[in-house]
């Protein structure tokens, strides 16, 4: 499957982009404590550009900050949201504040590309609901380096591939614009840890339709340190395994008439087989080694090792193909 996501992921798509923009909502949620240093850099970064936003900033704090007078003269809605523990809280709270016909959500430290509501609203105004755009990471340290190689081969090569493969694209929880209509009917589900995957499954169980756009790019800050990585990951690695435990079944048999079997095998591969499958992969070389000292056969008629050297080469040529379909601006 590596290998396929990697073929089908080469083809650069074309986008089109609407002439005559419409206004967006841009929602910004934050929680203020950890993200006050960057805040009024990014409200600042927004109203620079040259389009019709009208910004609202959804935020909680645990006690008053200075930031917040700040916020309160700048010229959007700065919402601070009481006993909010979550940016999916965030967010629900000020949904019915939302006036425009068209959303969109982008993280506290994301610089999202002009260009990017034309292209989008071009597939909102066509037969779309919500469109996914592409996250990297901005290089400023050797972790940033790796994380933006590795953030190019999630959305230009994974998430192009399931496009194409499978006829799915998910909302990753920033950089993503939708019908407010649409955001308003499925809101945001705070018992989730990645509410964004929740909401995509829902939206897609409801037969509504995403698309993933590689040349919508919106640039963002790479976790600082390995603390921060760790934090995010494993919380990304617990709202994945929630996700798959709660919606594998009813992929396959809630509303038979909103997906075709293709999306429904493809979420099936993106939900629960994956998450199995990331637990087989890592006992490949442990199975080889093991076989091998058994049967004192150290040739590829031990089919593990074949296994293994296939998924070590597919490893090794990554950066090629992540090189091959990286966002070039």
């Amino acid at each position: 499957m590596r290998l396929v996501e990697h073929l089908l992921a080469l083809p650069q798509p074309i986008s089109k982009q609407i002439n005559k923009l419409e206004t967006f909502t841009v929602i910004i949620p934050a929680y203020l404590p950890a993200e006050q240093n960057i805040i009024v850099d990014t409200i600042k970064y927004f109203l620079s550009l040259n389009l019709d936003l009208q910004i609202i900033l959804p935020y909680n704090t645990p006690q008053y900050l200075p930031v917040e007078a700040e916020l309160k003269e700048m010229p959007i809605l700065a919402v601070k949201v009481a006993n909010s523990k979550s940016k999916a809280e965030n967010i629900n709270y000020i949904l019915d504040k939302i006036k425009t016909k068209y959303t969109a959500i982008f993280d506290a430290d994301h610089r999202p590309i002009e260009t990017n509501f034309a292209k989008a609203l071009w597939k909102l105004k066509t037969d779309y609901d919500i469109v996914q755009g592409s996250c990297i990471p901005l290089i400023n340290s050797p972790m940033s380096m790796l994380l933006n190689i590795e953030f190019n081969q999630i959305y230009n090569i994974h998430h192009q591939a399931i496009q194409r493969l499978w006829n799915v694209a998910i909302f990753g929880g920033s950089n993503g614009y939708f019908k407010t209509e649409v955001l308003k009917e499925l809101s945001f589900n705070h018992k989730i840890l990645t509410e964004d995957i929740d909401l995509s499954i829902r939206a897609l169980l409801r037969g509504k339709k995403i698309a993933f756009d590689s040349s919508i790019i919106s640039y963002e800050q790479a976790p600082f340190n390995i603390k921060e990585l760790w934090k995010q990951r494993t919380r990304w690695s617990q709202g994945w395994l929630q996700v798959s435990w709660k919606y594998s079944l009813k992929i396959w048999f809630y509303n038979q008439k909103k997906l075709s079997f293709r999306q429904k095998l493809g979420l099936l591969m993106f939900l629960p087989i994956r998450e199995i499958g990331q637990f087989i992969i890592l006992q490949t070389l442990l199975l080889s080694l093991v076989i091998s000292i058994q049967t004192n056969i150290w040739n590829w008629s031990n089919y593990w090792s074949i296994i293994f050297f296939i998924n070590l080469i597919l490893l090794i040529t990554e950066p090629f193909w992540v090189y091959q379909v990286k966002s070039q601006k």
